[in-house]
Order: C-alpha cells, then sequence, then structure tokens
C-alpha cells in the first residue's frame, strides 16, 4: 500500500518500545490496520498497535534483532517521511536527552498513578 508522504514524529523510545504520531491514520481505521500488517512484518518485530483515534502507534521489538532506526526507514519507504528527533542541546548526546525524556516521563506517569 502506498501512502502519501506524511511526516511521522518520534514521540518516544525505549529500548524495545518505540511510540510514534503518525497523522494518516488518525480518524482512518484501515490505514492504522495496514500500518500494522506492515511494521508486522518487520523481522525482529513482536507486536504493533496503531489508535486511529489518537494517531499513535505502539510498536514493540526485539532490540538485538531490529533497531528503531530500521523501524522508521521501514515507514518512509512507504511513504512516510520521518522526522528525527529535535537536536540535543550542545554538550549533551541525543541519547542522554532520550534517557533523560524518558526519566522524566516515567516519573510524571508514576506521580500520575500514585495520586489517582
Amino acid at each position: 500500500m502506498t501512502m502519501n508522504p506524511q511526516t511521522v514524529p518520534y514521540v518516544h523510545y525505549l529500548d524495545g518500545r518505540i511510540r510514534l504520531h503518525v497523522p494518516t491514520i488518525k480518524g482512518a481505521p484501515s490505514q492504522a490496520r495496514a500500518l500494522e500488517a506492515l511494521v508486522h512484518t518487520l523481522d525482529g518485530v513482536t507486536e504493533v498497535t496503531a489508535h486511529p483515534t489518537t494517531g499513535h502507534v505502539l510498536i514493540l521489538f526485539a532490540s538485538e534483532t531490529i533497531r528503531p532506526e530500521t523501524i522508521l526507514e521501514a515507514l518512509q519507504q512507504t511513504g512516510y517521511r520521518a522526522s528525527t528527533c529535535p537536536p540535543a542541546p550542545s554538550g549533551h548526546s541525543t541519547l542522554t536527552t532520550t534517557v533523560v525524556q524518558s526519566a522524566v516521563q516515567l516519573a510524571l506517569e508514576r506521580l500520575l498513578l500514585a495520586l489517582w
């Protein structure tokens, strides 16, 4: 299935888990299912869940088998243009920034669950 070029903003990445926002699947359940089928064919991908209500895609994968960049490249090859993460502040690597963002998000999630 060929899809129109769209930016696929990188939302969140942890080892073995990546969550993306894909605007073209929002409100389009058939496109969400097609995207799930496509990503699930990649060697190392264990689970794909596309949510047409939100436009988010959750991908679980074996990090020793496939890299997140490979997943984004596969999306690009089907017509999606994957955007990169915003540049890291000077003196910080992208990995450091990603780890810090992940830790902050996890802390906020735990705080909200504790307050709930």
